[in-house]
């Protein structure tokens, strides 16, 4: 509980700390890397992080809604690929989540405006759906082997040794 905690707080300092950049996030990665590790305890991580979110961005309904299904739709991504290790496995995948976010958040649109308006958003934020992709792409091929080595050596004091069976 306190890993998930602690791992909650680190993505949300650095997604506040990166939002200078746009669409440049480290939460993808940590988010898989976490959900391979804890399973499906990392959901409570994601609701701890929606709810800083939601603290430090006035709850906007906008952005938050969609946050509640599109971060535990990663998770799940993590939790059911967890044996995949290989940057080359998980930068395209986290690039690809990166170009469908903006899709996928726009689905509230639906429902509080309409169809035209949620369009309307999608197409107005591809080019920013493009750097998502680009942005966890290239994060995920640098820093996904160095993040789950930290993670391995935390694995005897924080996070639960991974058992070889599931290797």
């Amino acid at each position: 509980m306190v890993a998930l905690s602690l791992g909650a707080a680190l993505v949300f300092t650095l997604q506040v700390a990166l939002q200078a950049l746009p669409n440049i996030e480290t939460c993808s990665l940590l988010f898989v890397l976490f959900a391979r590790r804890f399973g499906w305890k990392t959901f409570g991580m994601v609701a701890v992080f929606n709810l800083l979110e939601g603290v430090y961005y006035t709850f906007e309904p906008s952005w938050w809604i969609p946050y509640w299904y599109v971060w535990p739709l990663l998770v799940c991504i993590g939790i059911l690929f967890r044996k995949q290790k290989s940057p080359l496995f998980w930068a395209p995948v986290l690039g690809a989540f990166g170009l469908i976010f903006g899709t996928l958040t726009s689905i509230p649109y639906l429902f509080m405006y309409s169809v035209p308006i949620a369009v309307a958003r999608w197409l107005n934020g591809i080019s920013f759906d493009l750097l998502h992709a680009a942005g966890n792409f290239a994060i995920a091929l640098v820093l996904f082997v160095p993040l789950d080595r930290v993670f391995d050596r935390l694995g005897y004091g924080i996070m639960p040794p991974r058992k070889s069976s599931e290797d």
